[in-house]
């Protein structure tokens, strides 16, 4: 009896251990199986999509490159991964899981092998020895000013930047570089005044280079101050789109405290006392008023003053 009993718990335990490895079997196989994934890789920054990306399986040579939409899609296992690199943008890994669709967002790459603008040519970061200051669009215009000159104030090292005047308008912001005096200035390879420059629509520039020292020597005796190089976008279209950019801003200016103003007749009051008290004027002959009785009267009656700073300034 208990040799059977023993016989039939066995048994029990072999079918259950078989139980356990289909199970295991159809789990493992389940996430094995490969299935197709799909999605699109674009610039983190812009949004636009890019073209020729390489999407394959780790540690293999599985893969696929992005299309001229930077779509794509091929099989892969849940339990793989997926690494997505690009010339310029940090490379990334995904983890597959149970995603299907993949909507990948690139990083530009900041490092020693961006080209750098150089006078007539241009120089990776990792081979230049030569006192040069650069900045893109991308931190230019994260200053908003009318005056673009005004935007590039503490962004560039050695350029001094001081704006003369607040009257709508005015272009005349100082620039000096490295306070020997204002450096030359060359758009697109065409040599330009400041004014010009000051007028540019920051959208519109995709880099700027100040060459200084020795660095500015290949332009001669005009760039003896330095040389800001100037470059515009090329406006070429990508992936074939038109793309249009729209940017706006609005700036409004108040001070901060403004004194009440005098009315006619104390300001007519006033004026003949700084005539009367005035030595030199009156040491001989006794000045006339600058304003009579006649022209005080009207405003004794009661006729309003009226206020120009009330007029001019308007509260926001």
């Amino acid at each position: 009896m208990k040799k059977d009993y023993l016989i039939k718990m066995k048994g029990w335990m072999v079918r259950l251990f078989l139980v356990w490895i289909i199970i295991f079997g159809a789990i493992s196989q389940g996430y094995s199986q490969q299935k197709s994934i799909y999605g699109t890789v674009m610039d983190e920054d812009t949004g636009e999509t890019l073209m020729g990306v390489s999407v394959f399986v780790s540690g293999t040579s599985r893969g696929v490159i992005t299309d001229i939409n930077g779509a794509f899609t091929f099989d892969v296992s849940s339990n793989e991964t997926i690494t997505v690199s690009y010339v310029g943008y940090t490379t990334q890994t995904i983890k597959v899981g149970n995603n299907v669709r993949f909507d990948i967002k690139l990083q530009p790459a900041t490092s020693l092998d961006e080209v750098v603008v150089t006078g007539y040519a241009t120089q990776k970061k990792s081979t230049l020895t030569g006192s040069i200051s650069t900045i893109t669009n991308k931190d230019i215009v994260v200053t908003k000013n009318e005056n673009v000159v005004n935007m590039l104030t503490g962004k560039l090292p050695g350029l001094r930047i001081s704006q003369k005047s607040a009257q709508p308008g005015a272009y005349d912001t100082k620039m000096d570089v490295r306070g020997y005096g204002e450096p030359l200035f060359v758009i697109d390879g065409v040599p330009r005044d400041k004014g010009y420059f000051s007028r540019m629509d920051p959208e519109e520039i995709e880099s700027i280079s100040l060459l200084k020292d020795a660095a500015a020597a290949v332009y001669g005796l005009r760039a003896a101050n330095g040389v800001m190089l100037i470059t515009t976008k090329s406006g070429t279209a990508q992936n074939g789109k038109v793309d249009i950019t729209y940017t706006g801003s609005y700036i409004s200016q108040q001070f901060l405290s403004v004194p009440s103003s005098v009315t006619a007749l104390e300001w007519m009051t006033l004026k003949n006392e700084q005539n009367w008290q005035d030595f030199g004027k009156n040491y001989l002959i006794r000045q006339v008023p600058v304003y009579t009785q006649d022209h005080m009267q009207p405003y004794i009656d009661g006729k309003p003053s009226y206020d120009w700073m009330d007029a001019v300034f308007k509260e926001v």
